[in-house]
């Protein structure tokens, strides 16, 4: 699953890193769907491993330190977004997408729901 998952991701937010950077020409585009599409590919399949080693490391710190549920879960997705966010303004900005913003954003949509909804799993799991 983790893999069909992951080339849905190369498709879907590659080919809206195409659209959105169609404007400056189809080799630009082209270059941005191979950028946006990869990236997406590979955080799809380390994303859930990175989320919850956060959380695992958070709520360690957490039981000796008296931090609360919240406190933990907060920090997890807050750590888990930035690295991830990070990655992908960085991704871009090497492969010199001139429209990064527009390309980055629907990523960081679903990307902060994901995590917030994963996060609030494991919250729920855990006792």
């Amino acid at each position: 699953m983790g893999v069909l998952s992951a080339c849905f991701a190369f498709l879907f937010y590659g080919g809206w890193g195409y659209w959105v950077n169609l404007g400056y020409g189809h080799e630009m585009a082209l270059k941005v769907f191979m950028a946006q599409g990869s990236y997406s590919f590979i955080l799809t399949l380390i994303m859930a491993v990175l989320i919850e080693g956060l959380y695992r490391l958070f709520t360690h710190r957490g039981s000796r330190e008296q931090w609360s549920r919240s406190r933990v879960d907060w920090s997890t997705i807050l750590s888990s977004c930035f690295v991830v966010f990070s990655g992908s303004w960085l991704v871009n900005v090497f492969a010199g997408t001139p429209e990064i913003f527009k390309t980055v954003l629907l990523g960081y949509m679903f990307g902060g729901l994901y995590t917030y909804v994963y996060v609030l799993g494991l919250s729920r799991r855990k006792p």
